[in-house]
């Protein structure tokens, strides 16, 4: 048995393990990487150690609680252990596929690669203005906008805990996680071209590939907005969380309706990696579902939750757009908040209507209600520019 641990310290890695796992996942199905795709599957077993920590201490936390609140509310920690091992599950599903081999639908790869935050292997040149420095000194202040460095590859060794101090030689290659804009940049800034490696298929299905891509990317924002519904107790955004997965269903009706519509020789022997990443979206979405239906059932979250996202490596926050704010009048682009603050925008309601993963031309309004993900220094930073305290 691992060394007891408190609920709060095993939360906290769980929710930074889940977040980082998937991502991992996708990076080692994109470039046919199996020391990648091996440290997924060990992470999966480490959530499975966590979770099973996570249900001891709550049984533990149960035997000492007085009033039926405290036990309700000990039932969104453990469907928070529940979500991370399903989603764990579902990376390890899609880390396999990179062991397995074969080569990958193009429409596949398209994708992943137009997805509202993609990853990416970036080569360090010799040339690079940023060897030499520290990890740390590329956050603080921010030369890598928009991306944030899941791992580092040097010579043929991952290396996944780093530390911050670790500095960046020639030839490492970095992998990156951001939006593609982002990736773009940081990619640039190394000096070296962003590296996709493995066979691809050259069939490209334009439908099928816009409903992959919407299904990653509904599903993904679908976790994060379901977390930020359990923290904040806004049954407003749980139902919404709850809408969108009424759309994934229908989107992944629709998915399987178009294989079937054009399915061929050609097309057969692509459909194993598209289908297993359609219903790895589909598992992410039931997992988001669950955790807004507390909400929905009105159990108040526990108080712990709150502190884990606080020391967790991403953070989620609420914050309404000021009238004549920086941001007031700015599409997300022109306002450059998501590289400035190392935020994503995953949704705006205006009104009624809420708009999930909007568009870069999508323009912010004063009165906005926006929902934000990202690292917990950033949120300072986007709060600045909600609130027209100034552009960061």
């Amino acid at each position: 048995m691992s060394e007891r641990r408190s609920v709060r310290e095993i939360l906290v890695e769980l929710k930074d393990t889940a977040s980082y796992v998937v991502s991992l996942a996708y990076a080692s199905l994109l470039s046919r990487d199996i020391e990648l795709a091996r440290e997924v599957i060990e992470l999966e077993n480490e959530v499975r150690d966590l979770r099973d920590d996570l249900f001891e201490a709550i049984l533990l936390a149960a035997r000492s609680a007085r009033r039926r609140g405290e036990v309700r509310s000990l039932t969104t920690l453990l469907e928070v252990g529940y979500v991370s091992m399903q989603i764990a599950n579902v990376a390890a599903d899609i880390a396999k596929l990179a062991i397995t081999g074969g080569p990958l639908p193009l429409y596949l790869v398209k994708a992943l690669k137009e997805a509202e935050i993609v990853t990416g292997i970036a080569t360090v040149s010799s040339r690079s203005k940023l060897v030499g420095r520290k990890i740390s000194e590329l956050f603080n202040p921010p030369v890598l906008s928009g991306c944030d460095i899941l791992a580092i590859r040097r010579g043929r060794t991952w290396i996944f805990d780093y530390d911050a101090d670790e500095v960046i030689e020639a030839g490492d290659q970095l992998l990156l996680k951001g939006t593609a804009k982002g990736v773009k940049e940081a990619s640039a800034a190394l000096g070296g071209e962003v590296v996709v490696q493995g066979p691809l298929g050259m069939v490209d299905v334009p439908v099928i590939r816009n409903i992959l891509r919407r299904m990653k990317d509904t599903s993904e924002s679908m976790i994060e907005l379901a977390y930020t519904a359990l923290i904040y107790d806004s049954i407003e955004i749980a139902r919404e969380v709850i809408k969108l997965e009424e759309q994934m269903d229908r989107l992944y009706t629709q998915f399987e309706r178009e294989v079937l519509r054009v399915a061929g020789a050609d097309l057969a022997s692509s459909l194993p990696p598209a289908l297993r990443v359609a219903i790895a979206s589909e598992n992410i979405a039931d997992a988001a579902a669950s955790l807004a239906e507390l909400v929905i059932d009105k159990v108040t979250a526990h108080p712990v939750l709150k502190l884990v996202f606080k020391e967790a490596e991403e953070t989620a926050i609420l914050a309404r757009v000021r009238h004549g704010s920086y941001l007031d009048g700015k599409s997300i682009t022109d306002s450059g908040v998501e590289e400035k603050s190392g935020m994503r925008v995953v949704a705006v309601k205006r009104g009624r209507r809420w708009a999930v993963n909007p568009p870069s031309n999508y323009v912010i309004r004063g009165g906005d209600l926006i929902v934000a993900v990202g690292m917990p220094e950033g949120a300072k930073v986007l709060l600045s520019m909600v609130e027209g305290r100034g552009s960061a």
